[in-house]
């Protein structure tokens, strides 16, 4: 694999099934981050599920301190097929 040049962006990809929320975001970002090479990413885009109902609430906080990006956008999916 080449190394991008300077000033192409670099991404990372990460998803997770783990029941618990914050678990399930440390295991996505680690992945993604683990793709780039680490570092602070310029940009995150953040899709949760409602699944997790309640359990949501930690996850903002928990997605600040996993997420080292200049920009963050995340949301919640509702809908999906594979969801009750």
């Amino acid at each position: 694999m080449t190394a991008p040049a300077a000033g192409s962006p670099r991404c990372g990809v990460g998803s997770s099934t783990d029941a618990d929320v914050v678990r399930a975001l440390e295991t996505a970002v680690a992945a993604a981050a683990a793709q780039i090479g680490g570092g602070r990413a310029d940009l995150a885009t953040v899709f949760v599920s409602a699944g997790y109902g309640s359990a949501l609430r930690p996850a903002p906080e928990a997605l600040a301190e996993a997420v080292p990006a200049a920009v963050l956008v995340s949301t919640k999916a509702k809908g999906r097929d594979d969801e009750d």
